[in-house]
């Protein structure tokens, strides 16, 4: 059987020697011509166009350095693609299979990104995505309902955070995380606040409820891994949430006349437990205390050159609480929040006499004052008393509930 070209070939050449013959009777057969005959017809006028002019002939030779070129080219081309890596190959032949990869690699890589920076430190660069990506779920939340729940979902990874930046080289970071968590459960209590349906709002007060017994159940945790200044912020945030922690009101700070001063340090506050440490101006002191009747009592050694502004006590469950309600006393004076310093002199020919006064001062020039008189201050001031030695004395300082004599022989 032959092929479609074959079979056109021959009619070709039917059509062609049935032309010369008309041409060369000059006679013309008409009979019913089909679809194929007349792509015949069109060939037919295209051979004899092309017989017909010389000039449109194709040059054997140059049809044959034509077609070794192409079939160099094509060579080449299959020889540069084997040379290829498989992929590169894959890229070029399946473009679009190329560009789903691509597209589905950026969002795994969105996604790990989004996942790491659930966690991320404020250090680190990430802490911003997730910044952005928290605002962008409340904002998107359609209720306050959903809204809340949201904000709790943030609270959990800001506690994830938390373990991580348990470690005195991440005391910046730390707080700044703990009062970022402090603005979130505030935030949530507000929105669930706001929430119209009862039942949506009690569902929402009992899970933050169980979310804030976490989270003072992941800080009491972590005050043992915590520094100074941590563990005093962990403990106040643990008193803002409501947990029963050490607080304390104030002190008072009582200083022994002897060869050896001693201090006698008194503590009132709430949640002491026994074995607690002292802590004054932030230095943890070698003193054991004695809890009588919610008070707790300290002796120490005093070398007179402490100053204390600030008295701590830390309970051994590291709670660390501290105030600087302070009232110092020492040889019948007192002062609340620091000590005092006052002097006094008293002049009777070579005499001398020192004291200090927060009321009223007498000076005595060899007995009792027959003419004195005493002045009063109140904060820094003078006064001057006259005797028969004529002695003055004047008084200096801040005191608050204090008396003083200075006697002359």
């Amino acid at each position: 059987m032959k092929s479609q070209s074959e079979r056109l070939n021959e009619r070709l050449e039917e059509q062609l020697q049935a032309r010369r013959s008309t041409a060369i009777s000059g006679k013309q057969h008409t009979r019913a011509t089909s679809r194929d005959d007349e792509e015949i017809n069109d060939l037919l006028e295209i051979a004899q166009y092309l017989q017909s002019t010389p000039h449109t002939q194709v040059d054997n030779q140059f049809a044959q350095r034509l077609e070794r070129r192409i079939r160099a080219h094509a060579i080449h081309i299959q020889q540069k693609r084997a040379s290829r890596p498989w992929w590169q190959r894959l890229f070029v032949l399946r473009k679009q299979i190329a560009v789903a990869s691509l597209a589905i690699c950026l969002l795994l890589g969105a996604g790990t990104v989004a996942i790491a920076a659930q966690t991320a430190p404020p250090s680190s660069p990430l802490y911003l995505i997730k910044n952005l990506e928290h605002k962008a779920r409340q904002a998107l939340a359609p209720s306050q309902l959903d809204k809340a729940e949201q904000i709790q979902q943030g609270i959990r990874n800001q506690l994830k955070v938390l373990k991580t930046l348990a470690n005195p080289a991440q005391e910046k970071a730390y707080n700044h995380e703990l009062l970022s968590l402090e603005h979130q459960l505030h935030l949530a209590s507000q929105l669930i606040d706001e929430i119209s349906d009862p039942n949506d709002r009690n569902h929402a007060n009992n899970e933050l409820s169980r979310l804030k017994m976490e989270v003072n159940a992941t800080l009491h945790d972590l005050l043992p891994m915590l520094n100074h200044s941590e563990q005093l912020a962990t403990t106040n945030e643990l008193n803002y949430q409501g947990a029963q922690v050490l607080h304390l009101k104030n002190a008072t700070v009582m200083i022994s006349t002897s060869p050896h001063p001693q201090a006698t340090i008194t503590i009132t506050g709430e949640s002491f437990q026994p074995g607690a440490q002292l802590f004054i101006n932030n230095q943890l002191q070698p003193a054991t205390g004695m809890l009588q009747n919610g008070v707790y009592i300290f002796t120490l050694d005093w070398n007179g050159e402490q100053q204390p502004v600030t008295i701590a006590l830390r309970n051994p469950d590291d709670t660390l609480a501290q105030t600087t309600m302070i009232t110092f006393s020492t040889d019948g004076t007192s002062n609340e929040n620091r000590n005092p310093e006052k002097s006094g002199n008293g002049d009777n020919g070579s005499s001398n006499g020192q004291g200090s006064s927060n009321g009223g001062s007498n000076s005595d020039g060899g007995g009792n004052s027959d003419g004195g008189s005493g002045s009063h201050s109140s904060s820094n001031g003078s006064g001057s008393g006259n005797s028969n030695g004529n002695g003055n004395g004047n008084g200096g300082g801040k005191t608050d509930t204090a008396s003083s004599k200075s006697h002359h022989k």
